[in-house]
């Protein structure tokens, strides 16, 4: 099935880094773009998720949606207080 969800770009790559990927596709025996897009894609599951989960993060606080850390706090002692009440009366 293909995917006609794609969009061209073009990419300015060092020559080294162009002649990798080449080197790599000959031995894996597959096409240097499909290497590249595994690449990306990769970069996007890790550092790249974080810096846009950062982005999202920070957009939040500007819009004001965040929680007040004593808020949290206090809901983390209520939890902590009502688990340790529970562990006495198991015992």
């Amino acid at each position: 099935m293909a995917d006609d969800n794609k969009t061209q770009v073009s990419l300015t790559l060092p020559s080294e880094t162009v002649a990798a990927f080449d080197r790599l596709a000959g031995i894996l025996e597959q096409d240097p773009a499909t290497l590249m897009r595994q690449a990306l894609d990769q970069y996007l599951a890790s550092t790249g998720r974080q810096a846009l989960e950062d982005a999202q993060g920070l957009d939040e606080l500007d819009r004001g949606d965040s929680i007040e850390l004593d808020d949290v706090l206090e809901k983390a002692r209520r939890i902590v207080e009502t688990a340790e009440l529970n562990r006495r009366r198991a015992v």
